[in-house]
């Protein structure tokens, strides 16, 4: 009797000890970032400006590699100094971008293939990014995918 207790407790302390040990473990609260200072309490705020305005180039510009598959539109752009990425924003009417891709690239980056877009005109923005500071939207352009819409297929069995 003796040795099966002692088995058994072999095995149920290291459990035990664990349980403890992970009921100590503190989440991070809500919103919290090693690199946003927030002592004040209240929402973080960002402290960075960016007043650089990137250059967008018209996309499909016989100048310019394009895009290589259906329903891709290739885009270009001057970069600008300082900048740690860009937001690129798309939409189908002028002016209402309903489409994002956030954090694009770095410093260096000065294109990205839009993809999986269907045949219809699309205008293009972008914005530099400096750490959590944003410069302003740059000038839109419009395009089409060159070699038609993008064609989603569904498999059936």
């Amino acid at each position: 009797m003796k040795k099966s207790v002692f088995q058994i407790s072999i095995f149920i302390l290291p459990l035990i000890l664990l349980g403890v040990a992970v009921g100590q473990v503190q989440a991070e609260p809500y919103g919290w970032s090693p690199s946003t200072d927030n002592s004040g309490g209240g929402a973080p705020q960002c402290t960075e400006t960016y007043t650089q305005q990137a250059v967008l180039y018209e996309p499909n510009h016989w100048l310019l590699p394009k895009a290589q598959n259906r329903g891709e539109i290739r885009l270009w752009w001057h970069p600008t100094t300082e900048a740690s990425n860009y937001n690129i924003y798309y939409g189908l009417t002028p002016g209402n971008y309903i489409y994002a891709v956030a954090n694009v690239g770095s410093n260096q980056t000065n294109n990205y293939t839009v993809q999986y877009l269907q045949n219809k005109k699309y205008y293009f923005a972008i914005q530099a990014n400096k750490g959590c500071g944003a410069g302003p939207i740059s000038n839109e352009w419009m395009g089409r995918p060159p070699r038609g819409g993008y064609v989603a297929s569904l498999a059936v069995r």
